[in-house]
């Protein structure tokens, strides 16, 4: 049994991660997660209150987005 804890995301984020995982030209998700934790790391401190409001205003029009099944 597997006992790595998942991280369940609905089907947008998964989209938007793929294509990210895609352009990194990443092998596993882990190794584009840890390219993102390490991006957060490298320059959440430097951003400015407005670029983290777009930012959060942004991860919350991800997450909205829905798919259309024709």
């Amino acid at each position: 049994m597997d006992a790595r804890r998942r991280l369940d995301v609905n089907q947008p984020v998964k989209n938007k991660f793929t294509e990210v995982k895609r352009t990194l030209k990443s092998n596993t998700e882990v190794e584009t997660a840890a390219y993102l934790l390490a991006m957060f790391e490298q320059f959440y401190s430097g951003l400015t209150i407005k670029q983290n409001e777009q930012l959060i205003k942004r991860a919350q029009e991800i997450m909205r987005q829905q798919t259309l099944n024709l």
